[in-house]
Order: structure tokens, then sequence, then C-alpha cells
């Protein structure tokens, strides 16, 4: 049960940090929208699980779930279809020693990437383009807002 103390110790200085009154429920869950774009939190087996949708998988074309697997070889997110929605996620796991620099360091660029595959999946172009790649945002610079979950 230590680790989800350091996890509530995250958001609620995640939550400061944007100015929000937000905090993982009872479940261990929480949603918050950056600019629109949905992020899911759940502790689960002492793992801080952040989610966020990027499209219906059924919907896409072998040719996309090609471009999708590539997008994220060797990264620090994963991919994965949720069992119940059946929507393509982007995935990141915190693990309990986290600090909060770091963690805030890792949704900061899970939230580009998020963006940047989205855009991609959108236009249907996931050719190389480095100054994208470089380009990440302070979560402070985003529109936010949390939900209870």
């Amino acid at each position: 049960m230590e680790n989800k103390h350091n996890f509530d110790y995250l958001i609620e200085r995640l939550s400061l940090r944007l100015n929000l009154n937000f905090s993982l429920s009872a479940e261990g869950t929480c949603r918050l929208f950056f600019d629109g774009d949905e992020v899911n939190f759940e502790v689960n087996n002492e793992v801080l699980y952040i989610y966020a949708p990027l499209c219906d998988s059924k919907s896409l074309e072998d040719k996309t779930c090609i471009n999708l697997l590539k997008e994220n070889h060797l990264g620090d997110n994963f991919l994965s279809i949720s069992p119940q929605t059946m929507e393509v996620c982007l995935n990141l796991v915190i693990t309990s020693s986290e600090d909060y620099d770091r963690f805030e360091q890792s949704l900061s660029q899970f939230v580009d990437k998020l963006r940047r595959i989205k855009i991609k999946i959108e236009t249907n172009d996931f050719e190389d383009n480095q100054e994208s790649e470089q380009r990440a945002y302070s979560l402070s610079d985003l529109m936010s807002h949390a939900i209870s979950v």
C-alpha cells in the first residue's frame, strides 16, 4: 500500500502544478484532458498505468497497424487494445520509485507523442519528421481539466 501513497503524491503534485483540484479515486483512478486529449491514470498491481485512446481498432487498415507498431519500437510507450472499448491505446508505466520531476517529464513526453500519433493516424502520414519529434510540451502550458472516474 506504500506504493499507492507515492502515486497519490505524484498525482497531488500534478494537480497543484496544473492548478486543478483532482486526486486518485478510492479505486486508484482519475482522468485528465489535455487540450481535449483524454489521459487515464490507474493504479493496479503496485504500478501506475497511464493510457490514452488513439483510435478504434476495428477501423484500422493493416498498413496503419504496422506503422503504429513501428512508431513505438524501443520507445518508453507501448500500444495496446482495450478489451472493454476495443480502442487502440498509447500506454506508459510509472513505478512507485519515480520522483515527481521524472514523472512530469515522462507525462509531458507521453502527451506530446499522443498528439503526434493522433495526427499521423488522421492524416495517414507516418513519414519521419525529425522536427516534430524534437518538440515537447510543458504540461502547465496545456488547457487541462479533470473528471472523476
